[in-house]
């Protein structure tokens, strides 16, 4: 079973425009494990109406039923610190129907406590290949980040992420051979095919590579097709995963996830 530890915030750190960097610390902090990085946590925030969660109530049942989870990637745990990184996009500050994972990383501030519960199974590439494929939304963009930092020096291949603005473009360490292909789409939520399409007009290079694909739920669907069916990219050099969906709170992409492993085909 997953660890449940109560941690603080320790810093909130705007990376751009549309990612918040968030750090935490704690005692529990210190029994982390090392080497999770694209692993993910979910981040239990405040029931309706209450600020900061109670420390004291974990075992509560219908209080732990009152929390939202949401799930984060693992950017980064520094054991010498005793941090752990986590990357949020926060796409909707100041909305009114903002959901409770950016109402959160909104107002809160140094000090304010949270439960996290993890880690969960990393998502690294499969490696090594003759050459890799990345895709995702900015909501993959931490573990991107992550896989691309371990490649190989002379790994080669395309990293396509979609940000919301030009603003949100960083600066990313990667192989020289590696390029990376930004695609700018300022309405996330609204159904595109601007990051499929990008991916689908790069130039197919020689060699089996190894694909990574993340982010919302349609587009996750629509490129493990492409490249299982029309590059017959073999099943085993496919990581894809839904890490949203339009429409659907955490828990409704993680059923629209069991449903779709049922029926997708190889």
């Amino acid at each position: 079973m997953r660890a449940n530890r109560l941690l603080t915030l320790f810093e909130k750190r705007q990376l751009s425009p549309s990612l918040m960097r968030l750090v935490f610390t704690g005692e529990d902090l210190k029994t982390f494990p090392v080497g999770e990085e694209s692993g993910y946590v979910k981040l239990l925030f405040p029931a309706d109406g209450e600020r900061e969660v109670q420390g004291d109530k974990l075992d509560d049942k219908p209080y732990f039923k009152a929390l939202h989870k949401r799930t984060f990637t693992i950017r980064q745990y520094k054991p010498e610190d005793n941090t752990l990184h986590i990357d949020g996009v926060c796409h909707s500050f100041g909305h009114p129907e903002q959901g409770p994972a950016n109402a959160w990383i909104e107002t809160a501030a140094p000090g304010h406590a949270i439960w996290v519960s993890g880690p969960g199974e990393k998502k690294l590439i499969n490696a090594p290949s003759d050459w890799y494929f990345f895709v995702g939304d900015m909501t993959a963009l931490p573990a991107i980040a992550v896989n691309l930092a371990q490649l190989e020096g002379d790994a080669r291949g395309y990293a396509v992420i979609e940000v919301m603005s030009s603003g949100d473009i960083v600066e990313l360490p990667r192989p020289d051979n590696l390029e990376v292909h930004w695609v700018i789409n300022s309405d996330p939520k609204c159904p595109s095919t601007y990051l499929a399409q990008a991916a689908r007009e790069l130039l197919w290079q020689e060699g089996v590579p190894s694909v990574w694909v993340a982010g919302e739920f349609e587009l996750m669907r629509d490129l493990r097709k492409y490249f299982k069916r029309e590059r017959s990219v073999p099943k085993s050099q496919v990581y894809a995963s839904s890490y949203w969906k339009i429409g659907e709170s955490d828990e409704g992409n993680k059923r629209a996830k069991k449903q779709d492993e049922l029926i997708a085909e190889d």
